[in-house]
């Protein structure tokens, strides 16, 4: 990527979840400055990074969630924020894929009973990719 300024301008690039500093030195490799030396460093172009076909954390999170869901406080369901803060991500996918799995579960047991035995729904389909990419951004917003 050619970003045209020059060295005393100052710029950042966030993000999250991100699982290897090697992905990290990567991206700010492939940063070109006008005067940078491309034959010591290449320039990264967009294959090389992953796509994923059914969007963000967030894309997920207001497709599949926000309809009950808040991050911060209790709607119809409760606060994700705070459920992630007592349950790891191996037992939301266990809890949103196939809920039987988590059955006797005492958080499970405790949501059931706070909200009038009412539960939410479960997503087979969702991949245990796309349930880490919404736990991420549940965690991390």
């Amino acid at each position: 990527m050619y970003i045209p300024v020059n060295r005393d301008d100052k710029f950042s690039i966030s993000g999250h979840n991100i699982q290897s500093t090697d992905t990290i030195l990567k991206i700010y490799k492939s940063i070109v400055f006008e005067e940078s030396d491309t034959t010591i460093n290449s320039m990264l172009t967009l294959d090389k990074f992953k796509e994923y076909p059914n969007g963000s954390g967030k894309t997920l999170f207001q497709q599949y969630c926000a309809s009950c869901h808040s991050l911060n406080k209790t709607t119809h369901g409760p606060a994700l924020h705070d459920i992630m803060q007592e349950r790891t991500s191996d037992w939301l996918i266990k809890f949103v894929t196939n809920r039987k799995l988590v059955a006797t579960d005492t958080t499970h047991l405790k949501l059931k009973e706070a909200f009038n035995n009412y539960e939410c729904m479960e997503f087979p389909d969702l991949t245990k990719e796309d349930i880490e990419m919404i736990t991420s951004y549940i965690k991390y917003k």
